[in-house]
């Protein structure tokens, strides 16, 4: 593994932020011909969060890009094997759903969500906010023949 980046880290947690708080904006608006846009930001907000995850704990960007890539069910398995709490089941259900057609840059394809967007968009707040609880509270490195630090 990688040195943790952390300024990178920082910085698509920002921009992970961002899209999903526009993302949250336009959703609580309730136009649903809007739908793919939305979608599409809260997907690019997710992806950005789990890959903060990953940057801070040593996976480099170059690793996210060639086995990540915009594959999110991917990200939330490497995040969680890094120690990142699982998704919450109704995050993993709306990753299953919409997670292949971002990867694809299909959601204009999809059809309406079930869950509703302003649901959408809260589900992937939440997940971020787990995502950057567990970014504040970096991992306790074991090293060997040493105490933790």
């Amino acid at each position: 593994m990688a040195k943790p980046d952390l300024t990178l880290s920082a910085t698509f947690a920002e921009r992970a932020a961002e899209f999903t708080h526009g993302a949250t904006l336009q959703a609580e608006r309730g136009d649903p011909a809007a739908q793919s846009h939305i979608l599409q930001s809260l997907c690019v907000g997710l992806e950005l969060a789990f890959k903060a995850f990953l940057l801070a704990h040593g996976r480099s960007d170059d690793w996210n890009r060639r086995e990540i890539r915009h594959d999110l069910a991917k990200a939330a398995e490497a995040a969680t094997e890094l120690g990142l709490q699982a998704p919450a089941p109704a995050v993993t259900r709306l990753i299953e759903t919409v997670g292949p057609a971002y990867a694809r840059h299909g959601l204009d394809e999809l059809p309406a969500l079930d869950i509703g967007l302003p649901e959408a968009a809260r589900l992937v707040d939440g997940q971020l906010a787990t995502i950057f609880a567990a970014l504040a509270d970096p991992p306790t490195r074991n090293p060997p023949g040493g105490a933790a630090t």
